[in-house]
C-alpha cells in the first residue's frame, strides 16, 4: 500500500462517503495533521485505508484481498505495540470487507462485544434541544462548570472542592461536526452534571455556527440515551469489526 500525501485526499474520499462519520473524520486529519492515509498500488487507486490516532480504522472502495492484508498486517506489525492490548475499531464499505476482516482477526483475543459492533451518529435537532434545556436543573452549590479550549479542542469540566469529577470534550478537533464524548465520576452520577456539561457544550457549538454531532456505541446505553435526552436523533447506524487485540 502507499501513502498519501494530504494534498491528494480528494482522490480517496469518494470510496469513503458510504461509512457515516467517515469523510469527517478524513477532514480532521487534512486540518490537524493527524493520522494516515494508504491506497492500493494499481495506477489509479481503487481502495484506501485511513487510521486516526483514536484507532479508528476505515477501509474501502473496491474490495482487494492483496491490500486488505497489507492493511491488517500493518496495524498488527505496527500499530499494536508487543504484550499491549489495544482495541481495533476497523470500519468497512461493504459486507465483503467486513466477511475478510473477521476471518483476518480470528486468532487475537476478542472483546465480550463480538466480532460486529454498532455504532450510531446523532445530529442535534435544536427545537427538541431547546425544548431540554428549559427542563434542565440548576447546577448544585458544590460544583463549578468550565470551559476551555485546548490544541484545538474543547472542553467542559465540572469541579467539586477542585476536583474534576464530569467532563465532556469534542472528539473533532474543533473542526465542522463534532463528536461528543463524556465522562462522569461514578460517584457523582445521577445529580445532572452531564446534562449540564453538554449543554455549555452545545451553547459553544451553535455560537459558533458549528452543527453537534453525538457519536456513541449501541453497547453504551447510558451515552445512547443522553444523545437523546439532549435532543439528537438518529441519522445513521454502522456495524464496525472489533477486537482487542494483544500479540500472542
Amino acid at each position: 500500500m502507499i501513502a498519501l500525501e494530504m494534498n491528494q485526499y480528494d482522490l480517496i474520499k469518494p470510496m469513503l462517503a458510504e461509512i457515516p462519520g467517515c469523510l469527517w473524520n478524513v477532514d480532521v486529519l487534512e486540518k490537524r495533521k493527524l493520522g494516515n492515509v494508504y491506497v492500493d498500488r494499481l495506477p489509479y487507486p481503487q481502495a484506501t485505508y485511513i487510521e486516526t490516532p483514536y484507532f479508528l480504522y476505515y477501509a474501502g472502495g473496491v474490495f482487494n484481498k492483496v491490500f486488505l492484508d497489507d492493511v491488517i498486517n500493518h496495524i498488527l506489525a505496527d500499530l499494536i505495540p508487543d504484550n499491549e492490548a489495544r482495541p481495533v475499531f476497523l470500519f468497512s464499505t461493504s459486507q465483503e470487507w467486513k466477511d475478510e476482516i473477521e476471518k483476518r482477526l480470528t486468532t487475537y483475543n476478542r472483546s465480550d462485544f463480538g466480532p460486529y459492533l454498532t455504532r450510531r451518529l446523532h445530529h442535534l435537532n435544536k427545537d427538541s434541544y431547546e425544548k431540554f434545556k428549559k427542563s434542565l436543573l440548576p447546577l448544585p452549590d458544590e460544583y463549578t462548570v468550565i470551559i476551555s479550549h485546548e490544541n484545538g479542542e474543547s472542553i467542559v469540566r465540572a469541579y467539586c472542592n477542585d476536583i474534576e469529577v464530569c467532563a465532556c470534550h469534542d472528539g473533532g478537533q474543533g473542526l465542522g461536526l463534532m463528536d461528543f464524548n463524556v465522562f462522569t465520576h461514578p460517584y457523582h452520577r445521577h445529580k445532572g452534571l452531564a446534562s449540564i456539561c453538554c449543554s455549555k457544550l452545545i451553547d459553544h457549538c451553535i455560537e459558533q455556527d458549528i452543527v453537534p454531532q453525538w457519536g456513541c456505541w449501541t453497547v453504551n446505553v447510558p451515552s445512547c440515551n443522553l444523545a437523546e435526552k439532549l435532543g439528537f436523533q438518529i441519522t445513521a447506524e454502522t456495524q464496525v469489526n472489533f477486537a482487542e487485540i494483544k500479540k500472542e
